[in-house]
């Protein structure tokens, strides 16, 4: 469902997971709400928990993404539902904040507020070789850089607490 709604130009999962590659990570392919007609899914919503440290106090936080309707049922209520569902998950799981991926109408029906952007840079592979002359060293990331990331992540006084994989899956 999300493939055909998210990549519709994508033939197979495994062409839209290389766009979005957290889509095969385990915690998020386990924590799907889905609702199905016929024994086909026709609503969806991606959720996930996360610790995080501010200052050495630990908070947790629930994130919201990959909200998905069907065209052929929409205006049913199905994401508002999925999304309530989701939201009480995370009070019953001592969430402190919840984290909804997208600006929509239905996010802020549900009592979200806008908290600003986020913008975010890649480099390709020709943009690493026009830096190979520079003082710093780019190159791009292996599972044997995991480790470092991670170690580097809790360093800051503001970090998630992220388990092994989310450092795994990208890289693959």
């Amino acid at each position: 469902l999300s493939r055909s709604v998210f990549f519709q130009d994508a033939q197979h999962h495994s062409d839209a997971a290389r766009r979005w590659t957290m889509a095969l990570h385990p915690d998020l392919r386990e924590s799907v709400f889905a609702m199905f007609h016929n024994g086909q899914p026709v609503a969806e919503i991606v959720r996930v928990e996360r610790d995080f440290v501010v200052n050495g106090c630990t908070l947790r936080m629930g994130f919201v993404g990959g909200v998905c309707t069907h065209p052929g049922h929409r205006g049913r209520g199905l994401a508002s539902t999925t999304l309530a569902a989701t939201l009480d998950l995370f009070h019953k799981h001592g969430c402190d904040f919840a984290y909804i991926s997208g600006f929509r109408p239905l996010y802020f029906a549900a009592g979200a507020n806008h908290a600003g952007g986020l913008k975010q840079y890649a480099l390709g592979r020709g943009e690493l070789a026009a830096l190979e002359d520079a003082e710093i060293s780019i190159r791009e990331a292996t599972l044997d850089d995991a480790p470092t990331m991670a170690a580097l992540n809790q360093q800051e006084g503001l970090h998630f607490v992220r388990p092994f994989d989310d450092y795994r899956f990208p890289i693959e």
